[in-house]
């Protein structure tokens, strides 16, 4: 599938759309092809997809993977202690029933014509939702998955709880130890290699979840053949912590969109995350702590200045995030990171994804002023086919 759009001297990749720029569906439509969209992920119903098609886009749908009613209780993860936790409005993604409910919108959805059907929140949960979420799940269902491949959730449990206490109680003096020995990716992953049951912890997410989009990719290839299968996913620095192996869902994907949100504040957001993550060691400075979580992830850039501005990151982590999604990619499927539209610095966010040489940019939208925003973008990649 020829995903980009040549030029002499010069290939830049699709532009992608989640959602309308205003609330008539056809001028949106009209709007976005006319600022040199060409994917659009919008739509429920065979209705909306027919008529993304007939303004001359192709339609793409996105689906929430685990969502299940909040008073189902029965269907949520359970944390280290075996209460229910609730995040993203998902359940378990090892229980039968909610693995069930993700085929039936998926079977639905594949009989509406779209070119590809994108999944949104198949993971596990994050650190932005607190450490007694994060540290999920404990159901029987999750027990049962994890025999499956070779692991005791048990002993992961207890490894779990001792590395939640140990961490909550660290100094600051321990953080700065941590933190000066990690320079390189190598270094963190020599840290990790001494807790193998947490690592385990980490397989088992992965796997569950490659296992669920195996099975969506079944019911797509019986229902709707020639239909694409993409993921929303979080960014490669973060992607492992919620059971998103880059490498093992490309096997069934066609579509790997890491949400690289810079700033913002909600699930995925960078900024949020990191927070998330450091908050684990609750008793160490604010400050120390994220600086630590940064090294971990390796998004401190070797400790030049300017990788975390306040509330958000600099455009520099967005080019680290999608040069880490390019590599961890076999090329099987396109990568199309995700931006946030309503950022001030929406073009200098798209000249730092060019850097790994995506196959799609997508733009998803929370703000008004979109056709404006979208505008910006536009007179961007015209400057880049303009220019030798």
């Amino acid at each position: 599938m020829n995903s980009t759009a040549s030029v002499p001297g010069r290939t830049l990749p699709r532009l992608w759309f989640h959602g309308l720029v205003c609330e008539d569906p056809a001028q949106s439509a009209a709007t976005l092809a006319r600022l040199g969209v060409s994917r659009l992920v919008h739509g429920r119903s065979a209705s909306d997809v027919f008529a993304t098609r007939a303004a001359g886009l192709e339609p793409w749908v996105c689906l929430g993977a685990l969502s299940v009613p909040r008073e189902d209780t029965h269907l949520h993860c359970r944390s280290l202690d075996g209460e229910p936790r609730y995040w993203f409005g998902s359940g378990c993604p090892s229980n039968p029933e909610v693995r069930k409910l993700l085929l039936e919108r998926v079977r639905e959805a594949a009989g509406w014509g779209a070119a590809g059907i994108l999944l949104d929140g198949i993971r596990f949960a994050s650190p932005y939702e607190g450490p007694d979420t994060f540290l999920t799940c404990t159901c029987r269902w999750c027990h049962a998955a994890a025999a499956d491949h070779g692991i005791s959730l048990g002993r992961v449990a207890t490894a779990l709880r001792e590395a939640r206490d140990r961490l909550a109680g660290a100094t600051d003096a321990e953080a700065g130890v941590l933190a000066a020995g990690l320079t390189a990716p190598f270094d963190t992953l020599a840290y990790l290699s001494g807790s193998e049951l947490l690592l385990q912890w980490l397989r088992f997410r992965s796997a569950i979840i490659a296992d669920a989009i195996a099975e969506v990719r079944a019911v797509i290839d019986a229902a709707a053949p020639g239909t694409s299968l993409g993921a929303y996913v979080f960014t490669p620095s973060l992607a492992p912590l919620v059971g998103q192996d880059y490498r093992l869902l490309e096997a069934n994907l066609d579509v790997v969109a890491p949400m690289v949100y810079r700033l913002g504040d909600g699930p995925a957001c960078l900024a949020p995350e990191i927070r998330g993550l450091a908050g684990l060691a609750r008793s160490i400075g604010p400050e120390l702590r994220e600086a630590t979580a940064l090294r971990l992830l390796g998004l401190s850039a070797g400790g030049r200045p300017g990788i975390q501005e306040g509330p958000e990151l600099a455009v520099d982590a967005v080019a680290i995030e999608v040069r880490r999604a390019r590599a961890r990619l076999r090329c099987r499927a396109e990568l199309v990171p995700v931006l946030w539209l309503d950022d001030p610095s929406v073009a200098s966010a798209v000249a730092a994804s060019l850097q790994g040489a995506p196959e799609g940019i997508s733009f998803f939208p929370t703000g008004d002023q979109r056709e404006q925003r979208l505008a910006q973008v536009a007179a961007y990649f015209e400057q880049c086919r303009l220019s030798p």
